[in-house]
């Protein structure tokens, strides 16, 4: 410490005197150092176990072998399309959304004839797929949608318009895979079923993804607000949220379902984001943790697999459009973690 001498003279008599000035002025610390903000995690394809896009373009007039060939040509085994199969009463093909990306359309039109149409592209019919390479028992599914509701191009949804992910893991009696018993099926409604049951009228123009576990012995929900006294557990589990989980007309949201049959309970959860917004988590089907839903998964395994959308009901009269839908998606991804999704949730 630096100290100062002083001389006082008193009376003749000079006294030294000694003053501690203390510690010079610190300079102030370095502040520390900010660090980078963590890369967002960059999306590669490869982390999945499945992943289509539809950058091809399906020519008019085709026939049913180039068709098929450009499908699997681009990923696909299998295709179910008016253009090259009887009794689709749909059509399944490629073309450019409003944003100039190209995507599939998806076009069931069971109201042409007032009876269930039949249209789907798919995986092939094979007992010899490993899950776990494909669409493992915990798995993370996602895909971009627009539902099309437009003069030109009118969407209608009834209650239970059926099926839209239809998955399969086991031969049926007739060697093959389709139709099956699947463990469940992603499906769409006009209303959101369990837990909340909000329907807004019998047809609507916008749906639900609904989770139905119907012909599974293993799960069941005891809660329902709606039927409470009916003998059976009810099978049809829709969104929670059921204002987030509303798919509505002619906006582009991407669609993350969460499906694991790993453990002793099943878990199915769903989350939603729209253009510009944080996914938004609006359903949670947890076993033996959500009141009243419990899905033993003690013999499950994951999907070998899967077509879409199959089957899409109608009322049974035919000419008013219901149940005729237009659908365009842009990517469909399986992976197993949530990280290896194009938009992680």
């Amino acid at each position: 410490m630096p100290v100062i001498e002083l001389d006082i003279r008193e009376n003749g008599v000079v006294h030294t005197l000694s003053v501690d000035t203390g510690s010079p002025t610190e300079p102030a610390p370095e502040p520390a150092p900010i660090p980078d903000p963590e890369p967002a995690p960059v999306f590669d394809p490869d982390n999945l176990k499945f992943y289509r896009t539809f950058g091809f373009v399906v020519p008019d007039g085709l026939e049913w072998p180039e068709v098929l060939a450009l499908w699997q040509a681009n990923g696909w085994d299998f295709i179910k399309t008016n253009s090259v199969a009887s009794g689709a009463r749909g059509v399944i093909t490629t073309e450019l959304n409003k944003n100039g990306v190209s995507v599939m359309l998806i076009n069931p039109r069971p109201d042409d004839d007032g009876i269930q149409t039949d249209v789907w592209v798919g995986t092939g019919e094979t007992d010899t797929v490993d899950p776990e390479t494909f669409w493992p028992a915990d798995a993370w599914i996602q895909m971009k949608v627009e539902n099309i509701h437009t003069q030109e191009r009118p969407s209608w949804y009834i209650l239970n318009n059926g099926k839209f992910i239809y998955p399969a893991n086991e031969l049926n009696a007739a060697g093959g895979m389709f139709p099956g018993h699947p463990p469940y099926i992603i499906a769409l409604s006009s209303g959101s079923w369990e837990p909340y049951h909000e329907f807004h009228g019998t047809v609507q123009d916008s749906f639900y993804f609904t989770f139905s576990m119907k012909g599974n012995n293993d799960a069941s929900f005891t809660g329902s607000t709606m039927f409470p006294d009916e003998p059976e557990p009810a099978k049809n589990l829709g969104p929670q949220d059921v204002v987030n989980g509303r798919v509505t007309p002619n906006e582009e949201v991407v669609v993350t379902f969460h499906i694991d049959v790993s453990g002793d309970q099943g878990i199915f959860e769903q989350w939603m984001q729209r253009e510009g917004q944080e996914p938004v988590k609006v359903a949670e089907w947890i076993g033996g943790v959500t009141p009243g839903f419990t899905w033993d998964t003690t013999t499950e395994i994951g999907i070998k697999q899967f077509r879409m959308p199959t089957t899409v009901n109608d009322i049974g009269v035919a000419g008013d459009g219901v149940g005729n839908y237009w659908m365009q998606m842009e990517y469909f991804a399986i992976g197993s973690t949530s990280t290896d999704l194009p938009y992680p949730v």
